[in-house]
């Protein structure tokens, strides 16, 4: 803040020196000390010298009165993010200083629930871009929101139906058809924004990233600015201009090439345990492999690990249920590829630099000083399939003309069944493209604002209970080794990490230099066993969606351990051959026969004439899951069902399994059905952890 020009001729405060002036009183203090450390003795200790400023009188803000449009986001992986942030530059460049366009995280929004209820009701115009998560889950920075908005909205009060009664508001979701409760999180904000008196000034916008999600994004995009300009526009702006596409530049950073003299990366992160870490995607700690041993058997053609991170000093708690995220490294062959293609030496050390205001859509860099080999290692998604505004970027820097001609074309509007075959059918990954294109070599600050996405942490159900492992986070691992169309290999970037992962050789932490880590965090969970441990339970989890019951049920050992008593539990598991992929097959023994699992089912699907998967056993089991599920009125124990694992199939599957027991056992039909699993799921009696 500056100086207020009345400051010098205000009444000086009481105990002040009224005859001098602050700028009079700070020249004879200067010149006092000068002059002491001028006849200070040699060798005598130097005070440490304190800055002094000139503060001018508190002087209120200034009312900001332009239009605003506020710009939330609820993003998972950062696309959600990237899309906001686009159309508040855009906004920007076409409505100008005239309106202020703030990008706002859900979380950040506000501290609390009444921070909601009193800044909301107050943006007159405002929009939404909201992922929707797993099993029609928010994402982690719009959990709090929307329980906070839902919640509002079923309350009895007759204020609240009014309450965001002069919000006027848009609404783009992303999620992924594939999903049985696709953009699930959009659609209920919709309908509670809606409830609670808001006004809707365009269609809900439904993404879906199982085909191009750009796509959905341009084309709601052509409807929102015909709805935002009535309202945003100054009366003397020319809205002719609103049929001229508006070209966003290519997001660049700064790089500063570091000389060998200084060529100094930064140091490691520091992980530490500070209070809140661990539980924050923006604050992980330093998990150490202690633990990591292959569960399929020699003969397998598959992979599945176990592996364990050991954390110091117990810093990262968790519960049986919650989930895992880690940040994974790219192997080194996918860095070398990568550094080759884009002409650039591993060892090269620089710094990513980006101005507040220089482009609206530029993430933070990741830490610098870092070599190349450290960023693409650690922060580069270099196999998932680039976006079309990758293609662009590319395009801008490619030497051959007729390459970056082809790479605009399947960005285009008339390149999009190209792009959809070429690019998201064939699984081409990031550096499949730039070796189709070897002309298009784009700088540094380029690739990584705006052709190579941030690498992201990869979830995992916690296999294990602190009951047990206090001190240590199980996970249990498929190793993604998939042929795409175009014949290359895919291998997943975290579980490839986790296969090649060199465990610690001691338990005592950090251990050997030589021991692999990464940074992870914990991610809270509803997947919990019943806070009555007399509840009964039935789990269905085929692969490795055994991951989560294997906690619970070392939580129900140590409980049973203790002298507890505890419910009867029924597991449903699945694999292909018993002596070749049935993971822990010795525990779950073990389990039986402490009595933690009172029932164990599991289907092969490989060794008979007919494949028989979970679903199938659970209708062989129908009176015995109907004995659990049932309500205390129909003569059951009002019992809890788990499922876990492939959302596209086994999922949808144990679903309709679970439809046709009801009508069986209810000889009811499928209207009634229905109703009960709704049932089921509104008292917190079904629970679903799929991906």
């Amino acid at each position: 803040m500056g100086v207020d020009a009345s400051a010098a001729s205000a009444a000086p405060a009481s105990g002040s020196l009224p005859a001098l002036g602050l700028g009079s009183l700070l020249l004879i203090v200067v010149s006092v000390t000068l002059l002491w450390l001028r006849r200070k003795p040699a060798g005598q200790a130097v005070p440490k010298v304190v800055k002094v400023e000139r503060i001018a009188a508190a002087q209120p803000e200034e009312e900001d009165h332009r239009k605003r449009l506020a710009v939330f986001f609820g993003t998972q992986t950062g696309t959600a993010e990237g899309f906001a942030k686009a159309v508040a530059e855009e906004a920007r460049a076409r409505y100008g200083d005239a309106v202020a366009v703030d990008v706002i995280d859900l979380d950040e929004y506000a501290a609390d629930d009444d921070e909601y209820a009193d800044k909301l009701p107050r943006e007159a115009h405002a929009l939404f871009f909201t992922a929707t998560y797993g099993d029609g889950e928010p994402t982690d920075n719009a959990a709090r929101f929307m329980k906070w908005i839902a919640e509002l909205s079923e309350g009895e009060e007759d204020a609240s139906r009014e309450l965001l009664a002069k919000v006027q508001y848009g609404i783009f979701g992303l999620g992924n058809r594939q999903y049985e409760n696709f953009n699930s999180v959009a659609k209920q904000l919709d309908k509670v924004m809606a409830s609670l008196g808001a006004i809707r000034i365009l269609r809900t916008g439904f993404g879906d990233d199982d085909a191009c999600i750009e796509d959905d994004f341009a084309a709601w995009k052509e409807s929102l600015w015909p709805a935002l300009d009535p309202l945003l526009s100054s009366s003397d702006q020319d809205l002719s201009t609103s049929a001229v596409p508006y070209n966003a530049g290519i997001p660049e950073y700064r790089v500063r090439i570091h000389s060998a003299d200084e060529a100094t990366p930064a140091a490691e992160p520091e992980l530490a345990a500070i209070p809140g870490a661990g539980h924050d995607i923006h604050k992980p700690v330093r998990g150490v492999v202690a633990l990591q041993r292959e569960l399929h058997a020699a003969g397998s053609d598959r992979s599945c690990v176990h592996l364990e991170f050991e954390v110091p000093g117990r810093a990262l708690s968790y519960e049986a249920g919650d989930h895992v995220g880690v940040f994974a490294e790219n192997s080194d062959e996918v860095v070398g590829e990568a550094a080759q293609l884009l002409g650039v030496a591993l060892d090269t050390v620089f710094s990513l630099e980006s101005d507040a205001g220089h482009h609206a859509s530029l993430p933070e860099p990741f830490p610098c000083p870092i070599s190349v080999r450290v960023a693409l290692a650690r922060y580069t998604d270099l196999l998932s399939s680039p976006k079309k505004a990758a293609l662009l970027a590319l395009a801008e820097h490619a030497a051959s003309a007729q390459e970056a001609e082809r790479l605009r074309h399947l960005a285009g509007p008339r390149g999009k069944d190209e792009y959809a075959e070429w690019v998201v059918a064939a699984q081409r990954s990031l550096l499949e493209v730039l070796a189709a294109f070897p002309s298009a070599r784009p700088p540094l600050g380029v690739f990584f604002a705006a052709v190579a996405p941030r690498l992201q942490p990869r979830y995992y159900s916690i296999s294990s209970s602190p009951a047990l492992h206090p001190s240590r986070i199980h996970v249990t691992c498929a190793v993604v080794q998939e042929p795409t169309p175009t014949g290359r290999v895919h291998h997943g970037v975290a579980s490839s990490w986790m296969k090649r992962a060199i465990p610690s050789l001691s338990s005592v932490l950090p251990g050997p230099g030589h021991a692999s880590w990464a940074p992870i965090f914990v991610r809270s969970s509803s997947f919990k066993l019943p806070r009555d441990p007399l509840t009964p339970v039935v789990m269905v989890g085929p692969g490795t969606g055994l991951a989560p019951f294997r906690g619970f049920l070392q939580e129900r050992h140590a409980r049973i351990q203790k002298g507890e008593k505890l419910g009867p539990a029924l597991l449903f598991y699945g694999c292909r051959h018993r002596d070749k992929d049935y993971l822990y097959k010795e525990e779950l023994d073990a389990f039986v026969a402490s009595g933690a699992l009172n029932g164990l089912h599991v289907a092969v699907s490989r060794e008979g004439p007919t494949k028989v998967y979970v679903q199938h056993l659970m209708q062989q089991q129908a009176t015995s899951v109907w004995n659990v599920l049932a309500s205390s009125k129909k003569g059951g124990a009002n019992g809890v069902l788990y499922v876990c694992g492939d959302a596209k199939h086994m999922a949808k599957d144990v679903h309709r399994a679970l439809h046709q027991i009801v009508q069986q056992q209810e000889c009811c039909g499928g209207t009634e059905a229905e109703e009960f699993v709704k049932q089921l799921q509104s008292e917190g009696r079904y629970h679903r952890d799929v991906w």
